[in-house]
């Protein structure tokens, strides 16, 4: 069988023969080659006059040593070098891809990560990494909320939407659900950044951020965050995101008629009708389920 490169020199020439266009097909490769020449003829009719480029590179070149001659046909050129990129973003693609891993709603998500390290995702939540690079760098995104058991060595960095967890070896749980980024400590130190506030955390404490909003450590108890219990707790929290989390926890619907409210409280996951009368019944609402079309109407 040919080489990559020498299979892709002789289709650009029509030289291939039928044993080498099948080799070519049952890779895909024939498809990926098309490609480019769909779309270098594309550049050519809309986007960029690639001919005169061309012709005014050469004249340069000319200029330059009057010995140089045009010996590759235009658009093989152009092939050619848009196979060259083909091959590079490959490569690239392939050192520097992104493993994603998400828990479903009413599920929780476990992931070991190559350093020893561990992330038990809560319902909904996502995380990606650099699997390539990861155990050098040790950086990782989140969507949703995580607790974290970081083993000991470099810098370990959580990044989400609404600010970024630094730490060296710790467990710690992130919320980065909505506007706010609520972070616990359980053991070790972690540093939470979000634009220009700052703060470092230790056992037993935890803040939260939220753009234009002063934000003061709060001392904790807990050793791990309550909905690893089963259980989802709230303080002065938006309405909205606490019905946003009884979807996620009982994969249904929420048609929410007022979202002005705000929810101090806590509710279970064990129970639908009992999560809403725990949060409806304190505001003075009133809901309905329906549970065929998984749905439920607050009001």
């Amino acid at each position: 069988m040919a080489d990559q490169s020498t299979l892709y020199s002789k289709w650009l020439n029509g030289e291939l023969s039928e044993k080498e266009v099948l080799e070519l097909k049952e890779k895909g490769d024939d498809l990926q080659l098309s490609n480019i020449i769909n779309a270098i003829d594309l550049w050519e009719s809309n986007q960029l006059d690639l001919e005169s480029a061309f012709d005014e590179q050469l004249k340069r070149k000319s200029k330059k040593n009057s010995k140089v001659k045009k010996l590759i046909p235009k658009r093989a050129w152009l092939a050619a070098a848009s196979i060259v990129l083909l091959i590079s973003f490959t490569f690239l693609f392939q050192t520097f891809s992104y493993d994603h891993y998400a828990a479903g709603n009413s599920m929780n998500q476990l992931v070991t990560l190559s350093d020893g390290s561990s992330v038990n995702l809560n319902d909904g939540s996502s995380i990606k990494f650099n699997s390539g690079i990861f155990t050098n760098t040790r950086k990782i995104h989140l969507v949703g909320e995580g607790l974290f058991k970081v083993t000991k060595g470099e810098k370990f960095t959580v990044f989400s939407k609404n600010g970024k967890v630094e730490v060296l070896g710790t467990e710690f749980n992130v919320r980065a659900w909505g506007d706010k980024l609520k972070v616990e400590c359980y053991e070790g130190i972690v540093r939470v950044t979000k634009l220009s506030q700052s703060f470092t955390l230790t056992q037993g404490e935890s803040v939260i951020l939220e753009r234009g909003k002063g934000s003061i450590k709060v001392p904790i108890s807990n050793n791990q965050p309550d909905w690893a219990n089963g259980i989802s707790t709230y303080q002065d929290e938006s309405i909205s995101e606490v019905f946003n989390e009884i979807s996620r926890q009982f994969d249904i619907k929420i048609d929410l008629k007022n979202t002005n409210q705000k929810f101090t409280g806590q509710f279970t996951h064990d129970d639908l009708n009992a999560a809403l009368e725990s949060v409806c019944l304190p505001l003075g609402l009133e809901f309905d389920v329906n549970q065929e079309k998984k749905i439920t109407t607050v009001k």
